[in-house]
C-alpha cells in the first residue's frame, strides 16, 4: 500500500472532475458578471410559493455563493488528493459529487438571474 507523500497523484480521472467543476463555476462567474454588472437594486435571492419573497440581497451575495462554491471545490480537491492512496473509491466519489455540487450552484445562479 502506497502512502501519500504530499505529491499529487498522476491519475487523469482524478483531475477531470475538478476541471469540469471549475469550468462550471467559471461559467457561473461569467454569466453573473454579464447579467448583474449594471444591477444596482436589490435582487430576489430566495422566494417561496406560499410566502412569496423570503430573502433579498445584493449582486455581491450572488458572487459570494460562487466564491464559496469555488472554495468548497478546492477543499474537496485537496481532500481527494490526500485520500487517493488510502481509499481511491472515496476519492472518486468526492470528485464526481463535486461536479453535481457545481452544477447545482450554476442552476441556483441561473435561477436568481432569471427571476430578476
Amino acid at each position: 500500500m502506497k502512502i501519500s507523500t504530499g505529491v499529487f497523484p498522476k491519475d487523469p480521472f482524478l483531475y477531470l472532475g475538478y476541471f469540469i467543476s471549475l469550468l462550471l463555476i467559471l461559467i457561473g462567474f461569467a454569466v453573473s458578471y454579464d447579467f448583474l454588472t449594471e444591477e444596482n437594486q436589490l435582487l430576489v435571492i430566495h422566494f417561496d410559493a406560499f410566502r412569496g419573497i423570503d430573502f433579498l440581497g445584493d449582486k455581491f451575495d450572488v458572487f459570494n455563493v460562487l466564491w464559496i462554491g469555488l472554495l468548497i471545490t478546492l477543499v474537496n480537491f485537496f481532500l481527494s488528493a490526500i485520500l487517493y492512496y488510502r481509499e481511491r473509491f472515496l476519492s472518486y466519489l468526492i470528485e464526481y459529487f463535486n461536479i453535481f455540487f457545481a452544477l447545482l450552484i450554476l442552476i441556483a445562479v441561473a435561477v436568481i438571474i432569471s427571476v430578476n
